[in-house]
């Protein structure tokens, strides 16, 4: 059993090398623990170094793509652009659209940005806020202003122009 060791059996030869043996192999087995641990956070830097080589290329995988699929918009002097309204509006409308104008483009310039010309005079804006204005049909104030006829109306009664019916005569 484990008893304390007296005077004479700290000096005995035979104890002492016991002691030496056990001493080494705990020594061996804390060594090889040290190791294991050193060996795991080695293993988990390298890990971690390749997590941020494969973030690095991923990025530089996208950026390409992205790249490649923006389209460059090119304007020429005279060209009627859409400008975006970028503005914060706290209540902006269901169906509100969100591009200004028609603008004329007057110049571009190398670095991106374009000048406009606008019913309050020309300004510089970037010109990634353009796009082209497709000329099409524009209704006039006439022509939005429409009635609606009655559905219940009787069916002899026909609409005239002001928004009244009359009754036709059979």
């Amino acid at each position: 059993m484990n008893q304390p060791l007296n005077q004479e059996d700290k000096n005995n030869p035979h104890l002492k090398k016991d002691t030496k043996k056990e001493n080494l192999g705990l020594q061996l087995v804390l060594e090889k623990k040290l190791y294991r641990e050193e060996s795991i956070d080695n293993e988990l830097d390298e890990i971690r170094l390749d997590s941020y080589d494969n973030a690095a290329i991923y990025k530089d995988k996208m950026r390409k793509w992205h790249d490649k699929v923006i389209r460059k918009k090119v304007f020429e002097r005279g060209d009627a652009v859409l400008l975006y309204n970028s503005r914060l509006r706290l209540f902006p409308g269901k169906l509100r659209s969100r591009w200004d104008g028609p603008y004329t483009m007057q110049q571009q310039f190398a670095d991106g940005h374009v000048e406009v010309k606008g019913p309050r005079g020309n300004f510089i804006v970037n010109g990634q806020r353009l796009k082209h204005y497709q000329m099409g049909y524009v209704l006039d104030n006439d022509e939005q202003n429409t009635d609606l006829v009655d559905v219940n109306m009787d069916v002899d009664m026909v609409p005239t122009e002001k928004g009244s019916s009359q009754r036709t005569s059979q």
